[in-house]
């Protein structure tokens, strides 16, 4: 990156266009994602017919967006002399070494704008404190491996988390859309992939990087940051057990990995609401207003 300090901010959008129109785009359709499903939340609330396509757009979005990447990640790369053998490339070349080429520049603006993007959206739908952490250290990877010339590092990384990804939001459009069949065999995928790729290759990769000749600071600086990611794995891996208990204890399919709240808790009782301070359904059928509101406190817990 060039400094901030020779760049005026018109000059920069031009020279990070791919970065530039990424995030405008990703930022425009999300929005507009992200009101329709307010929409249709709202509609619930008030027991009017709503569309459950609408409650899915955003997670549409992030789906086809990791499916289109990671096309490209394992087509472009897989094949690259520096693509490591533990991965089943030809691991020929070191995947330290500077590459600043246009391909990987290009790809990485891509990356950034996404995770940008993701950053802001977090606050905006209310995240967990571990999402925020999430984000600010993959952006803080991304720029970091950028500045020092480890894009191929960076690719790599980028594989083994966007491959899982797939599954992830494949599992929570599944649970807003309600196929209980169809959400046990992509959550049993998802246990599987999420496991190989986050918890296994990673911590092989972050192996790899202690063990390299890359300047201790540098390598030192990298494996921290990644094994920070590798301790929010683990915890969102235990998140996903406490799912599948709670699905088993009460039948309910709810994500929790994300948000206090989801799209599912008001599909599966259209008397609940997204949250106490957020929403103020009309009293239930048949019950009084204090009765309709314990009900609604109960759903969501």
């Amino acid at each position: 990156f060039v400094p901030v300090s020779t760049v005026s901010l018109p000059s920069a959008m031009v020279k990070y266009a791919y970065f530039t129109g990424s995030l405008l785009l990703l930022c425009g359709a999300r929005a507009h994602f992200e009101s329709r499903k307010v929409d249709a939340e709202q509609k619930i609330l008030k027991r009017e017919k709503h569309s459950k396509l609408n409650l899915i757009l955003p997670l549409l979005l992030k789906f086809s967006f990791f499916v289109a990447i990671v096309a490209y990640e394992w087509s472009t790369f897989f094949s690259k002399p520096w693509f490591p053998s533990f991965m089943g490339g030809p691991g020929l070349e070191s995947e330290f070494d500077d590459d600043t080429n246009n391909e990987l520049g290009a790809f990485y603006e891509i990356q950034l704008a996404y995770h940008v993007h993701s950053m802001i959206f977090s606050f905006v739908v209310g995240s967990k404190l571990e999402m925020h952490v999430h984000h600010f250290v993959t952006i803080l990877l991304i720029l970091a491996s950028d500045l020092i010339g480890y894009r191929r590092c960076g690719a790599i990384v980028f594989i083994l988390h966007d491959t899982p990804d797939i599954v992830g939001c494949a599992i929570k459009m599944s649970i807003v859309a309600g196929s209980l069949y169809q959400t046990l065999v992509i959550y049993v995928t998802l246990l599987i992939t999420w496991a190989y790729y986050r918890m296994y290759l990673l911590p092989v990769f972050i192996h790899e990087i202690l063990l390299s000749k890359v300047p201790v600071v540098e390598r030192s600086l990298f494996a921290l940051l990644l094994s920070s990611l590798v301790v929010l794995h683990w915890f969102w891996y235990a998140q996903f057990l406490i799912m599948a208990y709670n699905l088993h204890k009460s039948g309910k399919r709810r994500d929790i990995s994300e948000t206090y709240t989801h799209p599912a808790d008001l599909s599966a009782d259209k008397g609940a609401g997204i949250s106490a301070k957020s929403a103020s359904p009309a009293p239930l059928a048949g019950k009084p207003a204090s009765a309709a509101s314990s009900s609604i406190a109960k759903k969501i817990e």
